[in-house]
C-alpha cells in the first residue's frame, strides 16, 4: 500500500482555504503554460493572471466549504443551498465553478485524497518491502483519522473514499503474493479486508478520539489475514512514524 494506501483530490492534513489555495501557483502556471502554448509568443496579462487566481481561490473556497458540510450533514444528504451557505457565496457564483452537487462532492473527495497522498507517499515510497510500506501507510492513515475529527468524518461518510488508503494497497498486496510475503488464495478478497478494516478504524477514531491506541492492532489483524509470517509483521509494526507527515 503506498501513500494512497489505504485513504484514497488527495486534502489529508485538515485542509483549509489557506492550505487549499497554497496550489494556486501550480494551476496558475499550468494553465498559463497551456494558453502560451496553443498560441506561441503571447504573453498573459497581469489582469489574466489575478482573474485566474481569484477563480482558483473562489473554487476552492467552494470546495473546502463542501468538505465541511458533507462531514457534518452527510455527502448523499447535503444539498447545494448547504454548501453555498457554508462558503458564504451566491447560488449563482456556485454555477459557476459546479453543475450539481455531485461534481463538488467528487472535487471534495479528489482534494482530500490528493492532499493525503502528497503528505505521505515521500516517505512511503521509498520503502521497499510491500508488506511494511502497506503497514507503515495504513497506520499513517489512521493517525491522521485519529488527529483530525473532520478527515475522520468526512472518509466515512463518502463512500468512494477508502480509495484514499487503499488506492496502492492492491499493487502492494500482489508484489507481497509475488515474493511470497503472504499465503492468500484470493487477491480480491485480501484486499476488500484491508478496505473495511481501515474504514472501521477510521469510524472507530472518529467515535473515540481520547481511546486507546489501536492502530497496530488493526494493521496487525490485517496482516494475520493475509497469514504474512508473524516475524515480518513485527517488523513492519516496528517502524517508528515519529518523524513522519
Amino acid at each position: 500500500m503506498t501513500a494512497s494506501h489505504s485513504l484514497g483530490p488527495r486534502p489529508g492534513r485538515s485542509y483549509n482555504i489557506v492550505q487549499l489555495t497554497q496550489r494556486t501557483p501550480a494551476i496558475l502556471e499550468s494553465m498559463q503554460s497551456k494558453r502560451l502554448s496553443e498560441r506561441p509568443g503571447e504573453k498573459v496579462h497581469h489582469r489574466t493572471t489575478m482573474g485566474l487566481e481569484q477563480r482558483a481561490q473562489t473554487r476552492a473556497r467552494i470546495v473546502n466549504a463542501a468538505v465541511a458540510v458533507f462531514a457534518k450533514n452527510g455527502p448523499y444528504t447535503s444539498v447545494i443551498e448547504d454548501v453555498v451557505k457554508a462558503a458564504g457565496i451566491s447560488r449563482g457564483s456556485f454555477y459557476n465553478y459546479f453543475s450539481t452537487i455531485e461534481e463538488v462532492r467528487e472535487a471534495a473527495v479528489e482534494i482530500t485524497v490528493d492532499g493525503f497522498i502528497a503528505e505521505i507517499e515521500p516517505a512511503v515510497e521509498r520503502i521497499t518491502n510491500p508488506i511494511i510500506r502497506f503497514a507503515t501507510a495504513a497506520r499513517l492513515y489512521q493517525r491522521k483519522a485519529r488527529r483530525d475529527p473532520a478527515f475522520a468524518a468526512f472518509v466515512t461518510s463518502v463512500t468512494n473514499v477508502p480509495g484514499i488508503i487503499d488506492k496502492n494497497s492492491h499493487r502492494d498486496l500482489k508484489e507481497a503474493v509475488n515474493q511470497r510475503l503472504v499465503a492468500v488464495s484470493d487477491v480480491d478478497a485480501a484486499f476488500l479486508i484491508s478496505v473495511a478494516v481501515n474504514q472501521y478504524a477510521a469510524r472507530y477514531f472518529l467515535q473515540r478520539p481520547q481511546g486507546p491506541l489501536r492502530a497496530k492492532d488493526f494493521v496487525r489483524s490485517i496482516l494475520l489475514a493475509w497469514r504474512v509470517e508473524p516475524a515480518l509483521i513485527d517488523q513492519a509494526l516496528a517502524v517508528s512514524l515519529e518523524n513522519l507527515p
